[in-house]
């Protein structure tokens, strides 16, 4: 018997040391990935560049940005781009310019990932081999965009959602300090708002009532709103009337890789519409006409609106075992999940960089699934974007066939597998697992 007891131990103490050998194994994979996108050069799929020429612009505070030019990112972008110049450092050349915003977005990255294992080890409880898993996963889907992931702001948004993880997985009410971090991460990331009826929702559903449900959401979005509106308001006020006519630009702008675009490819290739491109701060976009801006806006945001209709029904009639779940956590992550995935596909603007803010939550989401087909078809997703924006970029712009079609079968997987999870949510919500 205490034979038997020792072989135990020790079986179980091999395990452990080969599990922890294992996460050295793949933490040395996440930090040679992200050396080489430290070093890397971005080839021609930068925004650096563009952050230079503001940095440059606002240099000795000569010109303000929204003020002085114009300047279609948030308010922390202009932080980060003038930080430098704030500290009395002077980054003369391009390259010192590249190295700082590199590093700077690296140090994000290594916080996002941190923050992550303890969430997961927390929150979600993962065993040792989930954690070597996380790690992983966040190592390679971020290593398909190793050109871009420390040449643009996207790693900002990811921080963002990491956050609204950790307050959709929080069984307890939003305290006053959450709240404000919710309506200031809109001013930091402006796409946040579209995240805010699924915070109101969770937050109204500890009430009795299907009735008292519906009211407090209700109550709750409002609130959100309004305070969202209040402080967007100010800080417009502030900046001479600029910060709002900078950040919400022209609607008859599409980005040349979203699903919109795609169908004008297709329609372009059988004459049937024309196809016309514009560079315009720093981007290539698609110019159709206002009528096609308008009409899609509208598509985009009754998509949304019914989306959050069908969720809420959904969640407010299993609501009485929602909170009972043993896997509540995993159920609101994949709530969150499918809300992402929702938004940013029908987004206008939807690129590649969207797809950098849903590592970290894809990632903790395929440390504990056994969908294999799920994973695949993300990966291959992953792998057909990096293709596009090292290759098929210029390709597109001069509507060359194959780069669309893989553009196509990109954008085609991304609505196969949001509708997929769409479908898996619904059951789990109604079914149970």
């Amino acid at each position: 018997m205490k034979f038997s007891k020792m072989l135990l131990q020790k079986q179980h103490q091999g395990q452990k040391n080969l599990a922890h050998s294992k996460f050295i194994k793949v933490a040395f994979i996440f930090i040679f990935s992200r050396f080489y996108a430290l070093i890397s050069s971005p080839y021609f799929y930068s925004e650096v560049n563009n952050y230079y020429n503001y940095y440059i612009k606002a240099s000795k505070f000569i010109e303000i940005p929204y003020i002085d030019f114009s300047f279609s990112y948030s308010l922390i972008s202009a932080i980060i781009i003038l930080l430098p110049e704030i500290l009395g450092f002077n980054l003369l050349s391009f390259k010192m310019f590249q190295i700082y915003f590199a590093s700077l977005m690296m140090v994000i990255d290594i916080i996002v990932i941190l923050l992550l294992i303890k969430f997961a080890t927390k929150r979600l409880k993962f065993t040792q081999e989930q954690l070597n898993n996380l790690v992983l996963y966040y190592s390679i889907l971020g290593a398909a965009f190793f050109f871009m992931i420390y040449h643009n702001l996207a790693l900002i948004m990811s921080l963002i959602i990491l956050m609204l993880i950790v307050i959709m997985t929080d069984k307890y009410d939003l305290t006053r300090t959450k709240i404000s971090m919710i309506i200031l991460s809109v001013v930091v990331k402006i796409n946040v708002i579209l995240f805010i009826p699924l915070i109101a929702l969770k937050q109204s559903l500890r009430r009795e009532r299907n009735r008292e449900v519906i009211i407090s959401f209700v109550t709750i979005l409002t609130s959100f709103f309004t305070a969202i509106l209040i402080l967007l308001f100010v800080i417009d006020i502030l900046i001479n009337d600029k910060y709002l006519s900078n950040i919400f630009y022209d609607n008859n702008y599409l980005n040349i890789e979203s699903i919109y675009s795609s169908i004008l490819y297709i329609l372009g290739g059988y004459n049937l519409v024309d196809i016309e491109f514009n560079y315009d701060k720093g981007r290539y976009y698609v110019v159709t006409s206002h009528f096609v801006g308008f009409f899609l806006t509208l598509f985009c945001s009754m998509a949304l609106l019914k989306y959050y209709i069908f969720l809420s029904y959904f969640i407010i009639k299993s609501r009485n075992v929602f909170f009972k779940k043993k896997n509540y956590n995993k159920l609101m992550l994949e709530i969150l999940l499918v809300t992402i995935m929702v938004t940013i596909i029908s987004l206008k603007g939807f690129n590649s960089q969207y797809l950098i803010w849903i590592i970290p939550i894809i990632s903790l989401k395929f440390s504990y699934s056994n969908d294999f087909a799920q994973k695949l078809i993300i990966i291959t997703i992953f792998i057909l974007s990096s293709y596009i924006n090292l290759f098929g970029f210029f390709n597109i712009l001069t509507l060359k066939n194959l780069d669309i079609a893989i553009l196509a079968i990109r954008n085609f997987l991304l609505l196969i597998i949001t509708i997929n999870m769409i479908i898996s949510l619904y059951k789990k919500l109604n079914y149970g697992n």
